[in-house]
Protein backbone atom coordinates (compact mmCIF):
# COMPACT_ATOMS: atom_id res chain seq x y z
CA UNK A 1 0.00 0.00 0.00
CA UNK A 2 1.47 3.63 -1.35
CA UNK A 3 0.57 6.98 1.19
CA UNK A 4 0.15 10.15 0.16
CA UNK A 5 3.62 11.03 0.16
CA UNK A 6 4.16 7.85 -2.33
CA UNK A 7 5.75 5.66 0.51
CA UNK A 8 5.14 2.23 1.52
CA UNK A 9 2.80 1.67 4.49
CA UNK A 10 4.29 -1.69 5.35
CA UNK A 11 4.65 -2.62 8.55
CA UNK A 12 7.13 -4.72 10.54
CA UNK A 13 5.14 -8.06 10.42
CA UNK A 14 4.99 -6.98 6.54
CA UNK A 15 8.61 -7.57 6.21
CA UNK A 16 9.03 -10.55 8.53
CA UNK A 17 6.53 -12.62 6.00
CA UNK A 18 7.61 -11.36 3.00
CA UNK A 19 11.19 -12.00 3.68
CA UNK A 20 12.97 -13.81 0.85
CA UNK A 21 15.87 -16.20 0.90
CA UNK A 22 19.32 -14.03 1.47
CA UNK A 23 17.73 -11.07 3.53
CA UNK A 24 19.76 -10.66 6.52
CA UNK A 25 17.32 -10.69 9.96
CA UNK A 26 18.23 -9.67 13.36
CA UNK A 27 16.69 -12.43 16.06
CA UNK A 28 16.76 -12.98 19.42
CA UNK A 29 18.59 -16.13 20.89
CA UNK A 30 17.94 -17.73 24.45
CA UNK A 31 20.29 -19.99 26.49
CA UNK A 32 21.08 -20.73 29.74
CA UNK A 33 24.18 -20.70 31.41
CA UNK A 34 25.55 -23.09 33.84
CA UNK A 35 24.83 -21.21 36.91
CA UNK A 36 21.07 -21.41 35.45
CA UNK A 37 20.48 -18.17 34.53
CA UNK A 38 18.57 -17.57 31.59
CA UNK A 39 19.78 -15.50 28.89
CA UNK A 40 19.29 -13.93 25.83
CA UNK A 41 21.04 -12.30 22.93
CA UNK A 42 20.18 -10.33 19.39
CA UNK A 43 22.26 -11.77 16.43
CA UNK A 44 21.70 -11.60 13.20
CA UNK A 45 21.92 -14.34 9.66
CA UNK A 46 20.88 -14.42 6.18
CA UNK A 47 17.81 -16.27 5.84
CA UNK A 48 18.03 -19.58 3.90
CA UNK A 49 14.12 -20.59 4.08
CA UNK A 50 10.88 -18.75 4.96
CA UNK A 51 8.25 -21.35 5.53
CA UNK A 52 5.17 -19.00 6.06
CA UNK A 53 2.99 -22.34 6.88
CA UNK A 54 5.25 -22.80 10.14
CA UNK A 55 6.02 -19.13 10.73
CA UNK A 56 8.96 -19.09 10.94
CA UNK A 57 12.55 -19.11 8.89
CA UNK A 58 15.79 -20.73 8.61
CA UNK A 59 18.54 -18.48 9.19
CA UNK A 60 22.37 -19.64 8.52
CA UNK A 61 24.88 -17.19 10.57
CA UNK A 62 28.15 -15.61 9.65
CA UNK A 63 30.13 -18.68 11.08
CA UNK A 64 28.11 -21.27 9.51
CA UNK A 65 25.38 -22.28 12.83
CA UNK A 66 21.70 -22.67 11.17
CA UNK A 67 18.87 -22.21 13.64
CA UNK A 68 14.55 -22.25 13.24
CA UNK A 69 13.54 -18.99 13.69
CA UNK A 70 10.33 -18.08 14.34
CA UNK A 71 9.14 -14.73 13.01
CA UNK A 72 8.29 -13.40 16.78
CA UNK A 73 11.92 -13.63 17.38
CA UNK A 74 12.99 -11.51 14.87
CA UNK A 75 13.84 -7.78 15.86
CA UNK A 76 14.25 -6.40 12.22
CA UNK A 77 14.57 -7.47 9.20
CA UNK A 78 17.40 -5.32 7.03
CA UNK A 79 16.44 -3.64 4.12
CA UNK A 80 19.19 -1.15 4.15
CA UNK A 81 23.07 -0.84 4.49
CA UNK A 82 22.46 -0.22 8.18
CA UNK A 83 21.22 -2.05 11.35
CA UNK A 84 18.83 0.86 13.27
CA UNK A 85 20.67 2.16 16.38
CA UNK A 86 18.98 0.51 18.86
CA UNK A 87 19.25 -2.88 16.94
CA UNK A 88 22.57 -2.29 16.42
CA UNK A 89 23.20 -1.21 20.04
CA UNK A 90 21.53 -4.91 20.97
CA UNK A 91 23.86 -6.69 19.17
CA UNK A 92 27.14 -5.10 20.43
CA UNK A 93 25.03 -5.76 24.37
CA UNK A 94 25.79 -9.13 24.16
CA UNK A 95 24.45 -11.18 26.16
CA UNK A 96 21.85 -10.43 28.87
CA UNK A 97 19.26 -12.03 31.25
CA UNK A 98 16.16 -13.27 29.79
CA UNK A 99 12.72 -11.78 29.87
CA UNK A 100 10.76 -15.13 30.22
CA UNK A 101 8.02 -13.49 27.90
CA UNK A 102 9.72 -13.30 25.00
CA UNK A 103 9.78 -15.78 22.33
CA UNK A 104 12.83 -16.09 20.97
CA UNK A 105 15.24 -18.89 19.35
CA UNK A 106 17.00 -21.39 21.68
CA UNK A 107 20.59 -21.98 21.80
CA UNK A 108 21.76 -25.10 19.65
CA UNK A 109 22.50 -24.99 16.22
CA UNK A 110 20.60 -27.56 13.37
CA UNK A 111 23.72 -28.48 12.40
CA UNK A 112 26.99 -29.46 14.58
CA UNK A 113 29.29 -27.01 13.73
CA UNK A 114 32.02 -24.59 15.74
CA UNK A 115 30.40 -22.24 18.73
CA UNK A 116 31.41 -19.00 17.45
CA UNK A 117 28.99 -16.86 19.34
CA UNK A 118 32.03 -15.70 21.98
CA UNK A 119 29.86 -17.65 24.78
CA UNK A 120 32.40 -19.49 26.56
CA UNK A 121 31.43 -23.54 26.64
CA UNK A 122 31.78 -23.49 29.74
CA UNK A 123 29.55 -21.19 30.73
CA UNK A 124 26.92 -23.04 28.51
CA UNK A 125 24.54 -25.96 30.02
CA UNK A 126 23.42 -27.80 27.02
CA UNK A 127 20.03 -29.62 28.05
CA UNK A 128 17.16 -30.73 26.46
CA UNK A 129 16.01 -26.92 25.54
CA UNK A 130 19.06 -26.38 23.55
CA UNK A 131 17.09 -26.78 20.20
CA UNK A 132 15.42 -24.86 17.64
CA UNK A 133 12.58 -23.28 18.78
CA UNK A 134 9.29 -26.26 19.31
CA UNK A 135 7.17 -23.80 17.61
CA UNK A 136 9.42 -24.57 14.02
CA UNK A 137 10.86 -27.65 13.01
CA UNK A 138 12.46 -28.83 9.93
CA UNK A 139 11.65 -31.51 8.05
CA UNK A 140 14.42 -33.74 6.38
Amino acid sequence: MINDRGQSDKTKDDYIVDAEEGVVVAFRLNFTAKSGIELTKVISGKILENNNDEQGYVVETRNGLKYGVPYGAVVWVKTGQRWPRGVYEEMKQGSVERNKKSECAEFGELETSNNDFGIDDEDVELDSRTKASDDFKLED
